[in-house]
């Protein structure tokens, strides 16, 4: 599929989504997500910047200990709000997957589109055929050249 054909049908997906959006958004409550989750602040970060480590005790048991290794100071409110729209993300762009799969076309629209292709097709075929290629010289003209130039 090419990428003009692919950039279309995600436009009309996003279309979609956009008019279903509007429509729970006019009709749903407020979401609560702020309120405190079971995991804790470390599950909340990115695995690029945790820093979990091991050492002996004076008994010489392990302890694990776990870091942040991040140049800048994050609250636990960056850290929700990072991880929300990640899963926005995910949730948007797998509902776009699920749409592309599930929608169907009218039949003008996709006779349109295979139209496209077809002739694209025939473009680049025509294209590659090769030209044959013409010579000034003839097969005598040849002969003549090799029995003068083998021959002394």
């Amino acid at each position: 599929m090419s990428q003009s054909l692919l950039k279309r049908s995600i436009a009309l997906v996003e279309e979609d989504l956009s008019d279903t959006k509007r429509k729970k958004n006019a009709f749903s409550a407020p979401s609560h997500s702020s309120k405190r989750t079971n995991g804790s602040l470390f599950d909340l970060m990115p695995e690029q910047q945790k820093l979990i480590g091991k050492y002996k005790n004076r008994r010489g048991n392990e302890v694990r200990y776990e870091k942040i290794q991040h140049s800048e100071k994050l609250t636990v409110d960056d850290l929700r709000k990072m991880s929300e729209q990640r899963k926005s993300k995910v949730e948007e762009n797998l509902q776009k997957l699920l749409r592309l799969g599930s929608k169907k076309m009218d039949s003008k629209i996709t006779d349109k589109l295979m139209g496209h292709v077809k002739r694209k097709q025939l473009r680049n075929e025509e294209e590659e055929q090769p030209k044959e290629e013409v010579s000034i010289f003839t097969e005598e003209d040849f002969k003549a050249f090799e029995r003068e130039y083998f021959a002394s």
